[in-house]
């Protein structure tokens, strides 16, 4: 799976490659390793088989079903399809059947693409480490001897792409569950500016930040999703990194790990010596706060949802998750408007600062990832950085750093509705990074 979509979609269309025969490959890969890495809830084989015959029948009449021609991929498990219930993440949720599939997946499909299956997450989006006690916790296919977290809440999207089991794979953010994943499993992940893809057809965690999102291998991977699920004829930017580029300072980070830190100054470094003016660009309040914020929203908006069912005990939710939900009730109404109104005034804040530098750049996550037994969702909050976009509402990036034995994200944000100029941007700025020196294979021992 080395080419990138539209070079994949034009084989497939060409007849160069049958559609078949990619998902035969995809369904086997998952045969072998979905025991392992847990990755898949449902796969959709006779279905996909069905769907990848008509591409290859298309491609042979000289009629390409679109830009997404026979290419399989997978969706979260909170998308409504027809005929198949999401489970959320949960043994209790209980939506029912669906009888039509959600917007934005039908127009992936409708662009070509062959829903394979359905990918584990978190139990009701709620976390980003990936764990999934009730379900299962998908496996980090980054180390092949120890079982570590993915990062979540698209936990299985995003190892399903890391694994090269489907070329792409569809997750959700809210407070950073497709660009943790992404940081922690060494794959792109987008965040879209709120409002840009439908939401309709999409269980809902927190409708004030809910975004849907790609988990990709390229940038231009994601950012052709991102144009066919938003329902607009995908374009192709031309790469451009622009020259004055902000950076959050680390003293802003801590705490923060060492060889996190050091990737990331690394890159500043790079940038810097490629002739590009980076600025330092501290966000007006402080990262725990716009975290604090952003979950107080949330767990507002979840307990409306979902605190009846997190106060039945009789119901077999994980603890931790069903601890989250209750804490809603602790929001009130009043608070919760009060929290909306600051945020609007941030965002207006924001695009003010951004009018200078429109692109800031920070680490995606903290801390690389860790086994599971290290888990300690109380005290290392993963979501530290990437809340920061959802409650300014930019569009944020998380790109890999190229050469770490565990994989280290690089955040990529932009000012909101700039989603293009993001792409171009972090297009550009992914050939550079490709320049940055391998690290040796102790980085992994390090962490043990």
């Amino acid at each position: 799976m080395e080419q990138d979509l539209r070079g994949l979609a034009a084989a497939l269309a060409s007849g160069a490659q049958s559609s078949r025969a990619l998902v035969e490959q995809c369904l086997d890969r998952i045969a072998e390793q979905n025991g392992r890495l847990h990755a898949f809830l449902t796969v959709f084989a006779k279905s996909a088989r069905a769907e990848a015959d008509r591409a290859d029948a298309a491609a042979r009449a000289g009629t390409p079903l679109g830009p997404l021609h026979g290419i399989p991929f997978a969706m979260k498990d909170l998308a409504d399809i027809a005929g198949h219930e999401p489970s959320f993440g949960s043994r209790c949720y209980g939506r029912g059947i669906a009888e039509r599939t959600a917007p934005a997946v039908a127009r992936l499909q409708a662009a070509g693409a062959i829903l394979l299956g359905v990918t584990h997450m978190v139990e009701f989006a709620i976390g980003g480490w990936g764990t999934n006690y009730s379900m299962g916790t998908p496996r980090n296919p980054c180390d092949p001897d120890h079982h570590r977290v993915p990062g979540g809440s698209s936990s299985g999207s995003a190892v399903a792409v890391a694994a090269e089991l489907v070329p792409f794979a569809i997750g959700s953010d809210t407070g950073g569950s497709v660009r943790i994943p992404a940081s922690l499993c060494g794959v792109v992940g987008l965040k879209p500016s709120s409002g840009r893809i439908p939401l309709d057809g999409i269980a809902p965690l927190s409708p004030s930040f809910d975004t849907l999102g790609p988990l990709t291998r390229t940038v231009d991977d994601a950012g052709l999703l991102s144009d066919i699920m938003a329902g607009e004829p995908p374009r192709q930017e031309a790469p451009e990194l622009p020259h004055r580029i902000g950076y959050v300072p680390p003293a802003y980070l801590d705490p923060i790990d060492a060889d996190v830190l050091a990737a990331y100054l690394d890159t500043i470094g790079l940038c810097r010596a490629r002739g590009h003016d980076l600025v330092p660009v501290t966000p007006p309040l402080d990262a725990l706060e716009y975290q604090r914020r952003n979950g107080s929203i949330v767990a507002h908006e979840i307990f409306s949802r979902l605190g009846d069912l997190a106060n039945d005990q009789t119901r077999p939710i994980d603890p931790y998750v069903r601890a989250r939900v209750l804490a809603g009730a602790q929001v009130d109404a009043a608070t919760h408007r009060t929290l909306l109104a600051e945020r609007r005034i941030a965002i207006a804040q924001m695009q003010d600062m951004m009018a200078a530098t429109p692109l800031i750049l920070m680490p995606t996550t903290p801390i690389q990832a860790r086994r599971l037994e290290q888990v300690d969702e109380a005290t290392i909050p993963l979501s530290r950085f990437t809340r920061i976009a959802n409650f300014l509402d930019l569009p944020a990036i998380s790109l890999p750093l190229p050469g770490k034995r565990l994989p280290i994200g690089l955040q990529v944000m932009a000012a909101h509705g700039s989603d293009l100029a993001l792409i171009a941007a972090a297009d550009a700025l992914a050939t550079v990074l490709a320049k940055i020196k391998s690290c040796s294979d102790e980085d992994l021992q390090a962490t043990v």
